[in-house]
């Protein structure tokens, strides 16, 4: 008996010991082409002013692992302001009374899902940003604009609905920018090159536009380092990091996350990130 509970004991150690190691979070130094532990990715973005964080609604754990990368930067550095593209810019009240405890958390949760849905997968982390009243800023625009570029083109604004972004604003869709969209399966499947067009002419606004909401959040408040919770597509460089780069210097560093069938470590690339978050299961979320 004594024996048996003995190499039970030793077999739970073990499987401790897994447990702990696999819960590690894997974070892949894309220039480098090494894994580098957790804390060594925190040093690292120690001097950005703008920190991105990709993710991928779809996959559960992506939203965990944003509110780590956030701690971890909280912990290191107080300053720090999180702006979001699951509000709209008109919305910035909203976020302003929820950072100040002075909005009941179910109208919040309410507006919330107004402006993107989807509460049970981010509530942990807003919870995160209200007990450490965290500032946020508002980043999207008119979710009806997106959907009508991405449906007719940009073309089809009006100038009133042009006036309400900003004069002169332009949406060019490069090659460069499709080829590197198909290269990470990032088109949802589109077979009509129109549709596909409209597709990154819609991506593209939304980057151009957030973007512009960015640096002027961060401009009334140049103390604070910004972190940006954003879909993959916008928090690469090609994306929203791009567009501040014409706006407010160079000063930014963008992590994605692994998606299988999408981006990966098989397709990412150092003019995509500085540091993908590897998908290892749903135990690979907690450092």
């Amino acid at each position: 008996m004594k024996k048996v509970t003995a190499i039970s004991l030793v077999l739970s150690a073990l499987l401790l010991t897994y447990s702990l190691a696999f819960a590690e979070s894997k974070i892949l130094d894309v220039p480098s082409g090494k894994i580098i532990p957790f804390s060594e990715m925190i040093q690292g973005l120690q001097k950005a002013n703008y920190i991105f964080l990709g993710d991928d609604i779809t996959v559960t754990g992506h939203q965990i692992a944003q509110m780590e990368i956030l701690k971890g930067i909280h912990e290191k550095n107080k300053q720090l302001a999180v702006g979001v593209e699951m509000f709209r810019n008109e919305s910035q009240y909203i976020l302003d009374q929820w950072s100040t405890n002075e909005i009941k958390k179910r109208r919040f949760v309410d507006e919330f899902n107004s402006n993107w849905g989807e509460w049970d997968r981010y509530k942990k982390l807003f919870q995160y940003i209200w007990d450490n009243r965290v500032k946020l800023a508002a980043l999207n625009i008119s979710r009806d604009i997106l959907i009508q570029v991405e449906s007719k083109g940009f073309d089809s604004l009006s100038p009133d609905q042009l006036g309400g972004l900003y004069e002169g604003i332009t949406c060019d869709v490069v090659p460069s920018y499709q080829d590197v969209m198909r290269r990470m399966n990032l088109y949802k499947g589109m077979l009509q090159e129109q549709s596909f067009k409209n597709h990154c002419e819609m991506k593209i606004l939304g980057d151009i536009m957030m973007a512009k909401n960015l640096v002027e959040f961060h401009n009334k408040n140049p103390a604070l380092t910004m972190i940006v919770l954003a879909g993959n597509t916008h928090s690469w460089k090609h994306g929203i990091p791009s567009r501040i780069n014409n706006q407010a210097g160079n000063n930014f560093k963008t992590i994605l996350f692994e998606a299988a069938g999408r981006v990966n470590r098989n397709t990412v690339t150092a003019a995509d990130a500085d540091y993908l978050w590897l998908d290892y299961g749903a135990t690979g979320w907690r450092r």
